[in-house]
């Protein structure tokens, strides 16, 4: 099952009909989180990302979908969820500024109270 359609039969109480095309669950992906406020937590992103730890991740993800949900995501104007990614590397093409909702705060280690801090400071208050 595809991480697109398990989050849409998370987020919804009916279940979606199994004979979807990528490219329909794509878009009822996009619109949901584009209209609902929902937060979106990835940790380790690198490891959707070609390559490994030893000789680095390159620029492209393992599966095209994601660099299609993430450059399409960023190019939104409007978009209510928030997206939150810890990585030890990220592509080049989605941290360029010419995304003005791309938020890039490095962080070493850090813990408890001054993360929270830290997000709250950047916006991020209340998806419960």
């Amino acid at each position: 099952m595809s991480t697109a359609h398990r989050w849409l039969e998370e987020w919804n109480s009916e279940p979606l009909p199994g004979d979807m095309s990528t490219e329909q669950l794509f878009e009822i992906l996009i619109s949901k989180l584009k209209k609902k406020r929902i937060l979106i937590l990835i940790d380790s992103l690198e490891r959707l990302l070609i390559g490994d730890e030893t000789n680095g991740w390159g620029e492209h993800f393992i599966d095209e979908w994601w660099e299609k949900f993430f450059l399409r995501v960023l190019s939104l104007e409007t978009f209510q969820s928030r997206i939150i990614i810890t990585s030890q590397d990220l592509p080049m093409n989605l941290c360029h500024t010419r995304y003005q909702t791309f938020l890039f705060i490095s962080i070493r280690r850090i813990e408890g109270i001054r993360t929270r801090r830290i997000i709250y400071q950047k916006g991020i208050k209340d998806y419960s």
